[in-house]
């Protein structure tokens, strides 16, 4: 199931959807439009995230996005930031109406409960490893706002969790760029890489869960 997810949300996107082409023909304007979409609305969970933010910091400086790192930085804080909140308040205005909502092509209730027992085994800190992790990304600021999660507590955690996310991930593509300026001609490999390794966490969760019910389906009937 996460794989396919894996699939859905990378390997199947039509080349439009794509980090560079975003950028390329986006600018700033579109990539922050991604970045708050994606952060806070149910439907943007299929946006490339992590990667998009890595390439905007190997482009950054050049004829694609002309603009000085900091001021990229600052501008993703502030768009990641406001697009989780849009996610806390429509989850707190319209929880009811989202867990009566019929799987669609732009939702699927099972995202919403892996976020949940994602929130439940990680407390907090789901709030900043969460941020490296497509879907639970866009699903527990949605979470915290149906829960009724207190918005002092919601407004630290969530702050936290994006700075740390967003200059994490683009000085981590503006560094590889000078590192290897090279790098640039594998960027779809570099990408690849990045989504498979940020659902690890969700695929450790789900091993661990299923390991955890087998155990307790041997408990409840053990072979004689």
């Amino acid at each position: 199931m996460l794989f396919d997810t894996i699939l859905h949300t990378f390997l199947l996107l039509p080349a439009w959807l794509q980090p560079e082409y975003l950028l390329v023909y986006g600018g700033i304007s579109l990539l922050l439009l991604i970045v708050f979409i994606e952060n806070g609305m149910f439907f943007g969970f299929f946006l490339p995230g992590d990667s998009l933010l890595f390439t905007a910091g190997l482009l950054c400086g050049t004829e694609f996005l002309p603009y000085p790192l900091l001021l990229i930085i600052v501008l993703l804080i502030a768009s990641a930031g406001l697009g989780s909140w849009f996610g806390y308040w429509f989850g707190g205005k319209f929880g009811s109406r989202i867990r009566r909502m019929e799987d669609g092509r732009f939702y699927k209730q099972k995202y919403l409960i892996q976020t949940g027992e994602f929130y439940k085994e990680r407390g907090s800190f789901a709030f900043i490893i969460g941020r490296f992790m497509p879907v639970v990304r866009t699903f527990i600021p949605i979470l915290a706002g149906l829960i009724h999660m207190p918005f002092k507590r919601f407004f630290l955690l969530s702050w936290v969790g994006v700075i740390i996310w967003v200059t994490v991930m683009t000085l981590s593509g503006f560094f590889m760029g000078q590192i290897f300026p090279n790098i640039i001609d594998y960027l779809e490999w570099v990408i690849l890489t990045i989504v498979i390794v940020s659902f690890l966490p969700l695929i450790k969760t789900w091993i661990s869960r299923k390991t955890a019910a087998i155990k307790e389906a041997k408990r409840l009937n053990p072979v004689k």
